[in-house]
């Protein structure tokens, strides 16, 4: 194909910038070849995973990051962090296990669980103000595929010490760190901190305590992951709290239209893809709505009013069309936010028919419908993850110790 022939249909892609020269970038991609095993899966926003092609060479990338693209591996875990969170409420600590972008305004750092033997990078230490580089736990964790070099635990010095002091693993450091972040109770008792620098995560004394936080972490990460199947949220028989929530619906007989035409995106200065109001209509629990969560909550041994106090007073049914709906999604599912992004809007502003070409697929339908559950899933281990963030606080260590 000719230059000509691909402007007329990517014009994106054959516009040149001040460090990106689109008909020079071609000719040296077209002359090399593609690098197949760079398409690889890429999370864009929370929830919203894509494919992406990787290219290592060129400014096809507006940047490509290889110091950052080396450690990625479906071994691998990345907990998305920012020094000061510009927003009042707190919600980052979001992990991936894929190559990743940007959550919210600004700059996105990612830490990751594992690195390569030898690698070092320039950046902060959680809990400290002091420039460092990352310092490789001593022992070794595992090989990687290629056999080319091992993995090893991302922990500085001083945290390898405590690690050792308390006889946990290294790798449950990452995990408990995450289980901290995405407590309601932390966020709220250190909003002013978090809006200055970057978080200070407790330390417990005990093995069993942070064994016991990094076993909530690992639940966060899987629920965050939707390549984890996690039973009775994404696979097998779905749990009762969840088994109403988010279900596709339709007004009327015939079939269901998938076609996303509610006005939840539309095209922006220079194809910026911007969020619309779409079609979000607030009700409270009908009849069987709220004796499902009653049945579910006497299950768990809560009381009725608990489940709806963890996913919101009302729900929504959030319309595709003028027919088609996702029914009872919880006010505080809906307006869950990830990174300054209320996730479920945010997925479907990029969905909108006229932005993407065609109705969604029956399985993008779904994958909704999963997310939804997801997500309420999260909100449903807060009093866990509260009372963690609780006994670790009380009985953490002193970081000069």
């Amino acid at each position: 194909m000719s230059n000509g022939t691909v402007r007329e249909h990517y014009p994106e892609i054959m516009t040149s910038g001040n460090r990106f020269d689109a008909e020079a970038t071609r000719s040296y991609l077209v002359a090399r070849g593609m690098l197949t095993e760079n398409i690889m899966r890429y999370c864009y926003r929370p929830f919203d995973i894509r494919w992406i092609y990787w290219e290592p060479e060129t400014k096809l990338l507006d940047e490509k990051r290889a110091e950052y693209m080396k450690d990625i591996s479906d071994k691998n875990h990345w907990l998305e962090l920012r020094e000061k969170q510009t927003k009042s409420n707190f919600d980052r600590g979001y992990v991936v296990q894929a190559l990743a972008d940007n959550m919210g305004n600004g700059l996105s750092s990612y830490f990751p669980l594992y690195i390569q033997d030898g690698s070092l990078y320039a950046n902060q230490e959680i809990g400290s103000s002091q420039t460092y580089r990352k310092d490789p736990v001593a022992s070794v964790l595992g090989s990687s595929s290629q056999g080319q070099s091992t993995l090893r635990c991302n922990v500085t010095g001083r945290a390898e010490k405590y690690l050792h002091a308390v006889g946990c693993p290294a790798n449950d450091m990452f995990f408990h760190v995450v289980g901290i972040l995405n407590c309601n109770l932390y966020r709220t008792q250190n909003a002013d901190p978090l809006r200055l620098d970057w978080p200070r995560i407790p330390l417990p004394q005990s093995a069993d305590l942070i064994s016991a936080s990094a076993q909530l972490g690992r639940k966060v990460a899987d629920l965050h992951n939707p390549a984890v199947h996690i039973d009775g949220v994404s696979s097998g028989k779905v749990a009762l709290e969840l088994r109403s929530i988010g279900t596709l619906r339709r007004l009327g007989d015939g079939p269901l239209d998938l076609g996303l035409t509610a006005r939840w995106g539309y095209a922006g200065q220079k194809g910026v893809t911007m969020p619309g109001r779409g079609d979000a209509r607030e009700r409270e629990f009908s009849d069987d709505e709220m004796a499902a969560l009653t049945e579910a909550a006497a299950v768990r041994g809560l009381l009725p009013g608990d489940l709806t106090a963890l996913l919101g007073g009302s729900t929504y049914d959030i319309f595709l069309n003028g027919t088609a709906y996702w029914s009872n999604v919880p006010a505080r599912v809906w307006n869950y936010t990830i990174g300054g992004y209320q996730v479920i809007k945010k997925w479907l502003s990029y969905r909108e028919q006229a932005l993407l070409g065609r109705p969604l697929k029956p399985e993008e339908a779904r994958y909704v419908t999963e997310v939804i559950r997801r997500i309420a899933a999260l909100l449903l281990l807060e009093p866990a993850l509260d009372d963690n963030y609780r006994a670790v606080a009380a009985a953490a260590r002193r970081w000069t110790e």
